[in-house]
């Protein structure tokens, strides 16, 4: 889904519409627009070139703006409109006028063929966020950081369960990275394959194994990191991960942004102790 703001073709029936009605009066007739001339010889002549050229850069962002939202009919028509006044005999500036007046038709006939989704201004900035996670994050877990801006989409968007199934999935490095950090964790399978519960439950082991063993500054430092963590992943995967990917539960706005910010969180505190994705 490509971003599109509403104001950007508003402005653009505005413009064509000054443009037009500076060249010729429109009528409103039951078939359409109808130019009708103003008692003006001015009009009967050859576009300058200084006009020409304003009006190339003018229709030249129009027909941008119609490439990113996919209205070919006006896209195409535009250009036919550039290519006209490139040509050594340019428009009258009468012609000109029915030409923008045709291309105000071409534009309105597509946008009613075309679907925009809406997206309330407290959740745009959720769209194609880039800030979800902090920098360190963003280097240190790629893959954590494109899921969690489909998380952020699927936020924006509406898509709740969607959301906070994207954040489990931007979970799964992270995790294989603290397990990796603390160590000695022994698992049936690889790690790739392994259930969540048995991660958690064999960093719960090392865990446990740090906390008798001798008290050191640097002991005190990783048993509060590691303890943190796990058991902030213990709750993923008790209250979100088991229903969200079993389809046994459906989620709200609430329950996604809180989902987002505790995931976002947990990746974030993971790469500013200096862990990152495994190769």
């Amino acid at each position: 889904m490509e971003t599109f703001k509403a104001i950007t073709f508003y402005n653009v029936g505005k413009l064509i519409e000054s443009l037009a009605s500076e060249y010729g009066t429109g009528w409103a007739t039951n078939t359409g627009f109808r130019i009708v001339k103003r008692d003006d010889p001015k009009l009967e002549t050859e576009m300058s070139e200084v006009h020409a050229s304003d009006m190339v850069l003018v229709l030249g962002a129009i027909s941008n703006e119609c490439l990113k939202v996919n209205i070919k009919r006006s896209y195409v028509y535009v250009n036919h409109i550039l290519a006209l006044l490139a040509e050594q005999t340019r428009p009258t500036y009468y012609e000109f006028a029915c030409l923008l007046r045709e291309l105000d038709k071409h534009i309105r006939w597509d946008m009613e063929e075309q679907l925009f989704l809406h997206i309330p201004s407290e959740r745009a900035g959720f769209y194609r966020s880039q800030k979800l996670l902090c920098a360190e994050a963003v280097r240190g877990f790629p893959s954590a950081a494109e899921e969690m801006t489909l998380c952020g989409d699927c936020y924006a968007t509406a898509c709740w369960t969607a959301s906070v199934m994207h954040a489990m999935r931007a979970l799964e490095k992270p995790i294989h990275s603290v397990a990796d950090a603390i160590g000695g964790i022994n698992l049936p399978k690889d790690i790739e394959l392994a259930q969540w519960g048995q991660i958690h439950g064999e960093i719960d082991k090392k865990i446990k194994m740090l906390r008798n063993s001798q008290h050191t500054s640097v002991r005190d430092q990783e048993l509060a990191f590691y303890s943190e963590l796990n058991l902030e992943f213990g709750y993923f995967n008790d209250v979100w991960r088991r229903f969200v990917a079993h389809s046994r539960q459906s989620y709200d706005e609430l329950q996604a942004k809180s989902v987002m910010d505790h995931v976002s969180a947990f990746i974030d505190r993971a790469a500013k102790m200096g862990l990152s994705e495994l190769p």
